[in-house]
């Protein structure tokens, strides 16, 4: 029992330094984000959850291990050996809150990131809206304004030409205060 939590203890301990290094390396692409720094912050986050689950798939054993054996030897062992069985498991317990509070920093990061994917979308579409807003009754009226045939009205009249035009100007100044409002709120 003393040589298996020796063991224990020395696997635990070999956990420390990868975890920190995540840390440090989900703490540098946090701020990387922040800055605005482009790169593959998506590919190095997979990155860092797949190392962390490599790990937690490591400790769960571990834990399960010690859980067991405090339940099995419970009865039989002295008080000392079920202490340190206890602090043990309460020492790979706290390495797996801090495995799941690292893939929960992986999983806000993601999410930060796909807001702002969203966000852009949105910009974007704003803008197509706003140029389809303004062509669309162009096209319209130059497809209109386009066609050949007799019997369109005014045709023969030289102030149906202005007319149109001011119906036009009339037109593209509704529209431009429409914009204007919707761009207000």
């Amino acid at each position: 029992l003393t040589a298996t939590c020796e063991i224990v203890d020395d696997v635990l301990d070999l956990l420390r330094q990868p975890i920190a290094i995540i840390t440090d390396e989900l703490t540098q692409i946090e701020e990387n984000e922040l800055h605005n720094k482009k790169g593959n912050t998506e590919e190095d986050l997979a990155i860092q959850r797949q190392k962390l689950l490599m790990i937690e798939r490591h400790l769960d054993p571990l834990e399960t291990l010690l859980r067991r054996t405090l339940v099995d030897i419970a009865s039989s062992a002295n008080e000392s050996e079920i202490r340190s069985l206890r602090e043990l498991s309460d020492r790979a317990n706290w390495f797996d809150q801090r495995i799941h509070h690292q893939l929960d920093r992986v999983k806000l990061c993601m999410d930060q990131l796909h807001i702002s994917a969203m966000d852009d979308l949105s910009t974007s579409m704003y803008r197509l809206s706003i140029i389809a807003t303004i062509f669309l009754p162009l096209t319209f009226i130059t497809g209109l304004l386009g066609i050949n045939v007799g019997g369109i009205p005014g045709a023969e009249d030289k102030s149906a030409f202005w007319l149109v035009c001011i119906l036009l100007i009339g037109l593209a100044v509704l529209t431009f205060v429409g914009i204007s409002r919707a761009l207000k709120k």
